[in-house]
C-alpha cells in the first residue's frame, strides 16, 4: 500500500519571499484532475508562495487554492474543526485516493502517510551517511507512513477570549506517532486504501465525511468509497 499513497501524495513548500523554505507540509490527489486536499494552516503564511513537489517530476508546480478554512484551535467558536485547504495543480496525477463516506469506529487500525524530515529505513546504513549530503540535507524530505489507529477520546477546544469550550464533531481522535507527524500535516488518514480523513495534527484527522460535504458544496469531483 505504502507504494500506491506515494503516488497520491506530494510535498508542499512554503518559500518567503526571499525563496527560502520556511515550512513544509503534505498534500494528496483526490481525482485526475488535479484537485488535492490539505490543511489550512501551512498556507497561512502571509507573503509567501507555495508550490508542490511531484516525486520524479524535475520543476515545482505552482499551487492554485480552490477553498480555504482556517480557524486556530484557542479562536474556535463552534464544534467544527477548521484547517481545510483543497487546491489544484496543472496536472493530471498518476493516481488519487477514493474518500470514505461515511465514518469508521474507534480502534480501527490507520496508517498516516506524508513527507517528513525522518530518512527511510535502509538509506542510513552507517553514521558517515548522516553527513552524505548527496543523501541527506537540509532540503531533504522523505515519504514515510505510520501505522496507528482510531480512539474514542472526544478532543475539545477551549476560547482563549470567552473561556468557551467546544467538543469537535468532524475530527478523529487518534493514537499519536508523536513528531514524527511534522512535514506530513496535510497527508491522508487512511484504512483498507481509502481516505478517511487528513492529518491536522498527531492526534487530530479532520474526518472524510465532513470534507465530501465540502467538495459536493464546491462542485469538486471526487471517487466515494462505501464503507463494507
Amino acid at each position: 500500500m505504502e507504494n500506491n499513497l506515494k503516488k497520491v501524495c506530494f510535498s508542499i513548500l512554503v518559500k518567503d519571499k526571499d525563496e527560502e523554505i520556511i515550512d513544509r507540509g503534505t498534500g494528496f490527489f483526490i481525482n485526475d484532475k488535479g484537485n488535492f486536499l490539505s490543511v489550512c494552516h501551512i498556507f497561512k503564511h502571509k507573503n509567501c508562495t507555495f508550490s508542490a513537489i511531484i516525486d520524479g517530476e524535475p520543476s515545482e508546480y505552482i499551487i492554485t487554492e480552490i477553498y480555504n478554512e482556517y480557524i486556530p484551535q484557542d479562536e474556535i467558536t463552534s464544534a467544527i474543526y477548521k484547517d481545510l485547504y483543497v487546491g489544484k495543480i496543472s496536472m493530471s496525477p498518476e493516481a488519487h485516493l477514493a474518500l470514505m463516506t461515511e465514518t469508521v469506529s474507534a480502534s480501527s487500525p490507520v496508517t498516516m502517510a506524508g513527507f517528513n524530515k525522518i530518512p527511510n529505513e535502509g538509506l542510513i546504513m552507517s553514521q558517515e551517511d548522516l553527513f552524505n549530503e548527496d543523501l541527506i540535507n537540509e532540503n531533504s524530505v522523505f515519504f514515510n507512513t505510520y501505522e496507528t489507529k482510531i480512539n474514542d477520546q472526544k478532543q475539545h477546544k477551549t476560547n482563549r477570549t470567552t473561556g468557551e469550550y467546544y467538543f469537535m464533531d468532524n475530527i478523529y481522535s487518534v493514537d499519536s506517532v508523536g513528531a514524527k507527524v511534522r512535514g506530513i500535516s496535510g497527508g491522508p488518514l487512511v484504512i483498507d486504501s481509502a481516505c478517511i480523513g487528513i492529518v491536522n495534527n498527531p492526534v487530530e484527522c479532520v474526518n472524510s465525511k465532513y470534507i465530501i460535504d465540502k467538495l459536493v458544496s464546491l462542485g469538486i469531483p471526487f471517487t466515494p468509497c462505501i464503507k463494507v
